[in-house]
């Protein structure tokens, strides 16, 4: 399959893929997870400091809350950093889904991926996510209208074949 499509950045394309990122990551089932056991540990250090009198739970429990409140903000901050670098206003951006490989252009250059090196591909009504191989080795986040439906369907079968 040889598929082209080009499209033109807009000012607002950093921030609109960094929030459509952001929602996709949370809304994942660790994230999820994360937060239903920071509910259990919140509430679990709130009965154990009115039954001992000790508030250091309830300041440990308040820091973690913090703390993964923070995490996604701080990968918003950095996607919509990385997306302006990569589409500035008014830059032409093209992905070519080829048979086996991806190749992108940007602001950036001009890259070629084999489809071995992503580990998987995620699709949201915004978003095409490539996963790299590695875990916690990153994604490439592409807009989704780059992307037909059959590129999207092959993009997922090359990756799942090339694993």
């Amino acid at each position: 399959m040889e598929q082209t499509r080009t499209i033109t950045a807009d000012a607002g394309m950093p921030a609109r893929l960094a929030r459509a990122y952001i929602r996709w990551q949370i809304g994942r089932g660790w994230w999820i997870a994360l937060w239903v056991i920071a509910a259990l540990a919140v509430v679990a250090s709130i009965v154990l400091a009115v039954l001992t009198r000790d508030l250091t739970l309830v300041l440990l429990c308040g820091l973690w809350l913090l703390l993964i409140t923070v995490i996604p903000l701080i990968s918003y901050v950095t996607t919509r950093s990385a997306v302006a670098r990569s589409y500035p206003a008014g830059s032409a951006v093209e992905v070519e889904v080829g048979g086996e490989s991806l190749r992108t252009s940007s602001a950036l250059g001009t890259s070629e991926v084999r489809y071995g090196a992503f580990r998987r591909v995620d699709v949201t009504r915004e978003l095409v996510i490539m996963a790299m191989g590695a875990r916690g080795a990153g994604a490439a986040v592409f807009p989704r209208e780059l992307f037909s439906d059959a590129a999207v369907a092959h993009l997922q079968h090359a990756v799942r074949s090339a694993r």
